[in-house]
C-alpha cells in the first residue's frame, strides 16, 4: 500500500488509495463477474496504470466484463485513451445525453453476492492516480444498492457505445478546440444533447427560493416575453471574466436608462432561484456599452447567453445559460439575438 495516501477501515467503509486498493481487490477477486467504471476524463497514461490488473482480472475467469462510461466535457479525455481501451477488450460508451457536467469518479466491481464500490475524486488520469492529493472510499456489501441501481439506469440511458464516427467527431472538434482554448471558452461535444425537460415545474422550496422567482419560465422554457437575452463573448474585459458588456440600445430599453453617455442607474440584481441579491449601478461608456460585473459568470462558462428577468422597478432576475450544460437552449437563445450594435458584436434581444 502507498502510505503516502490515506487508508483507513471500519465496519463497513475504507479510505483508501484508490489505485493500490483497486490492485489489491482485483488481483484477490475470484466472486464478482463485471467491472463498470464511470469517468470524466480518462488519458492513456492513466489508463496504462490499470491496465495490467484490469486484463489479468478479466482474463482470469472466462465471462467476465469491463464497461467504461466516460464524458468529454472540457475536452480532457483523450481520444487515444479510448481506442486503446477497446483495444484491450473494454466496452466504451460515451455520454451524449444529459444536462450538468459529467463528473463522476466511480469504479463498481460487481457479482451475484459481492458489490465493490469506488468513489472519490480521482479522475483516470496519472495525475489523478499517482501524483495529485485525492480522497476515496471504498463501500463493500453483499447485495446491489437500489439508489446506485438507479443511478446507473440514468447513465446508462444517456450514453450510447462508441463508434468510430463519434470517436473522429469528437477528436476533430477537441483538436480545433485546443488551438482556440483561449477564445472560445468551455468546450462542449456537437454530439451532445439535452435530456428532455420535465413537463411540469419542479415545486418551489419556499426556504430557498423566492416567490417572485418564474421557476418554470426560466427554467424550462428558451426565454419568456419581455426578457432580455444578451450573448456573452468568449474574450470579454474583467477580472477572472465576470464582467460584461451590454449594448447601450439594450440598456437603455430594458433596464431604463438614459440615452447618453455617463447616464446611470441603480439596480438590483438576483440569481434565478437563490435569494443572492446585489445592488449594482449600470453606467453607459462612450463606447455605446455599459459594464456589469457577475459574479456568477467565469471564464469557463463561455460561450453563454445570460436571460435578464424584470420583477419589480429596479430589481431584476438572471439566469446563465452556459452551451457547455445547455447546448439546445443556448443554440436557440442565441439564433433569437437578431441585434448587433455592429458586424462581429455581441447579440441581443428582447423577446
Amino acid at each position: 500500500m502507498n502510505h503516502q495516501l490515506p487508508t483507513f477501515t471500519s465496519a463497513s467503509w475504507t479510505v483508501t488509495g484508490l489505485l493500490d486498493s483497486l490492485k489489491s481487490e482485483l488481483t484477490a477477486d475470484a466472486a464478482c463477474n463485471q467491472m463498470r467504471f464511470f469517468a470524466y476524463a480518462v488519458t492513456l497514461s492513466g489508463w496504462q496504470e490499470i491496465r495490467d490488473v484490469f486484463n489479468e482480472w478479466k482474463g482470469r475467469v472466462n465471462d467476465r466484463s469491463t464497461i467504461g462510461y466516460i464524458g468529454t466535457d472540457h475536452a480532457l479525455t483523450d481520444p487515444e485513451a479510448i481506442r486503446k481501451m477497446q483495444r484491450d477488450g473494454i466496452e466504451i460508451r460515451v455520454m451524449t445525453a444529459y444536462n450538468g457536467v459529467f463528473h463522476p469518479k466511480v469504479f463498481w466491481l460487481s457479482g451475484p453476492r459481492s458489490n465493490l464500490v469506488w468513489v472519490g475524486s480521482n479522475n483516470l488520469t496519472r495525475d489523478g492516480l499517482i501524483q495529485n492529493i485525492e480522497f476515496s472510499t471504498l463501500i463493500k456489501s453483499q447485495h446491489d444498492n437500489p439508489d446506485l441501481r438507479r443511478w446507473f439506469d440514468n447513465v446508462h440511458s444517456a450514453s450510447e457505445p462508441i463508434s468510430d464516427t463519434l470517436l473522429k467527431n469528437y477528436e476533430d472538434e477537441r483538436r480545433v478546440f485546443a488551438l482556440s482554448r483561449s477564445a472560445t471558452g468551455t468546450f462542449t461535444w456537437s454530439m451532445r444533447r439535452e435530456a428532455p425537460q420535465p413537463t411540469t415545474a419542479p415545486a418551489r422550496n419556499p426556504a430557498t427560493t423566492p416567490a417572485t422567482v418564474p421557476v418554470t419560465a426560466l427554467n424550462l422554457l428558451p426565454g419568456i416575453r419581455g426578457d432580455l437575452v444578451v450573448e456573452v463573448m468568449p474574450l470579454e474585459t474583467g477580472l477572472d471574466g465576470k464582467q460584461m458588456q451590454l449594448p447601450k440600445s439594450a440598456v437603455v430599453q430594458f433596464f431604463g436608462l438614459d440615452d447618453h453617455v455617463g447616464a446611470t442607474r441603480q439596480v438590483t440584481l438576483t440569481p434565478i432561484g437563490t435569494a443572492a441579491r446585489r445592488d449594482l449601478t449600470i453606467t453607459i461608456f462612450g463606447n455605446n456599452t455599459a459594464r456589469l460585473s457577475i459574479n456568477e459568470l467565469d471564464y469557463r462558462d463561455r460561450p453563454c447567453v445570460i436571460v435578464f428577468h424584470k420583477t419589480g422597478n429596479a430589481a431584476f432576475q438572471f439566469e446563465i445559460v452556459r452551451q457547455s450544460i445547455y447546448p439546445v437552449r443556448f443554440r436557440t437563445l442565441l439564433a433569437r439575438c437578431a441585434n448587433q450594435t455592429r458586424q462581429g458584436s455581441r447579440r441581443w434581444i428582447i423577446l
